[in-house]
């Protein structure tokens, strides 16, 4: 079965990055690996706002894209777990007045991050959180370094609940971190 290296971690966390170092390292090394970028990232740079709220819409993508690659390579390597969509699913402010009113758009939220999970279940996976330890880059984003640094709170608690295989770094340290503990890990020689 595949196996997927998945970064976790706030806008601005350095995951990208991580993931395309990484990555590189990998096929340095002779590994069957390929990189999974990012879907949000591709809306932000396109100034495609209004699709950032369709959470449903961007764990599809990000999930369709993922399952290409089954069975295909030995590793994909991808700035985005699954389950961040979760926390941005939930803010408040990605929901309309009607929406907060209506018990049943929570309902239906609940149920959307069920089957996001149950999805991530499916794949085997090795979790890195990145805990941004350098300045705020708000380029290819959509939110501020405040919205980022909250976001990270709700992304680390559901890396704790929902992260299998979990390796927890920062972003000058993952560079060294990632492959020192996959391969302790006997994930890869």
């Amino acid at each position: 079965m595949t196996k997927i290296l998945a970064f976790w971690g706030a806008p601005g966390a350095g995951k990208s990055s991580a993931a395309f170092y990484i990555t590189a390292q990998m096929k340095k090394e002779g590994i069957n690996v390929e990189m999974v970028p990012e879907f949000p990232k591709e809306l932000a740079w396109s100034g495609d706002v209004s699709r950032m709220d369709d959470q449903l819409y961007i764990f599809a993508e990000q999930n369709r894209r993922l399952y290409s690659l089954q069975g295909k390579v030995d590793w994909i390597v991808t700035d985005i777990a699954l389950p961040i969509t979760i926390p941005y699913l939930m803010l408040p402010e990605r929901c309309s007045k009607w929406e907060r009113d209506h018990q049943t758009i929570n309902e239906w939220k609940n149920r959307i991050a069920d089957v996001i999970l149950d999805t991530w279940e499916l794949y085997d996976t090795v979790d890195v959180f990145i805990k941004r330890d350098i300045s705020y880059d708000p380029n290819g984003r959509f939110e501020t370094k405040d919205q980022s640094d909250v976001i990270e709170k709700n992304i680390f608690a559901q890396f704790k609940q929902f992260g299998k295989n979990q390796i927890i770094t920062t972003t000058s340290l993952y560079v060294n971190d990632v492959p020192r503990a996959l391969k302790m890990s006997g994930s890869y020689k």
